[in-house]
């Protein structure tokens, strides 16, 4: 099974029916990585905040009530960037979008007889 490198507890939060913390106002950026391309967002990069407010939407959620802006925690860096000049020289290039990259995800977590990342017990489906 292939996985992305992208902060999971967020989707087990919304699953759930909790808040999304976010840290200061969102707007910090990072590259996020799908492992079925190696890399998915080397060139692209996203606002935390973005992030957040699309994995709202994909569970049909508003983001102003389900993400709660949190205190910054010591030391984060406002961008993590990752360069794909050489990739790209080399011939590769991205064949998943960001928008399948959230329903891949969501399609995992959710998947029925399946348990959740963090081992909790089976995933019924239902957001709880």
């Amino acid at each position: 099974m292939k996985m992305l490198l992208l902060d999971l507890s967020l989707f087990l939060l919304v699953i759930r029916g909790k808040a999304l913390p976010i840290h200061r106002d969102g707007t910090n950026v990072r590259s996020y990585l799908y492992c079925e391309d190696v890399a998915e967002a080397f060139e692209k990069e996203r606002r935390v905040n973005d992030v957040a407010k699309d994995i709202c939407k994909l569970f049909d959620k508003d983001p102003e009530v389900n993400i709660k802006f949190v205190e910054n925690r010591p030391f984060n860096d406002q961008r993590y960037f990752l360069d794909d000049v050489k990739l790209k020289i080399l011939g590769w290039s991205e064949s998943t979008t960001w928008e399948e990259l959230l329903k891949k995800t969501m399609m995992l977590m959710m998947m029925p007889g399946g348990r959740l990342s963090d081992g909790s017990e089976e995933n019924s489906g239902a957001v709880s």
